[in-house]
């Protein structure tokens, strides 16, 4: 229910957020757009500027291989991009974007690993 200080995009964003969780969890994968948002994130675009539904990094070879390129950088590099150079032989959109979105959410999982290690040593 909207409380008085929601509106009513505000709600429909949320049941939209909620949906897209159910989907995940029916699906073991991200939506789309929460996937797009993640590569979004990786690659430093700033929000909201562009909103998930006008990503098109699950649509467009010319914005999903800039971030290949960036996962297979060695400064950027876990161990886990093994996975995307296989997608990338198969020239397929969809392979190469799940192998991407799984690479991010690897590398930032080890990220945020490194840096809660950090802030343990420094206590």
């Amino acid at each position: 229910m909207m409380n008085n200080k929601q509106t009513t995009k505000q709600v429909i964003a949320e049941q939209q957020a909620i949906n897209r969780e159910l989907w995940a969890k029916e699906n073991g994968r991200l939506h789309r757009v929460d996937a797009n948002k993640l590569i979004a994130e990786f690659m430093g675009v700033k929000y909201p500027m562009l909103k998930g539904s006008d990503l098109q990094y699950h649509t467009s070879w010319d914005w999903l291989m800039p971030v290949a390129k960036k996962c297979i950088n060695p400064e950027v590099n876990t161990e886990g991009w093994d996975n995307l150079a296989v997608a990338l032989t198969t020239c397929n959109l969809d392979e190469v974007y799940q192998a991407v979105v799984e690479f991010i959410k690897e590398y930032n999982a080890v990220e945020v690993a490194l840096a809660q290690e950090k802030y343990d040593n420094e206590q």
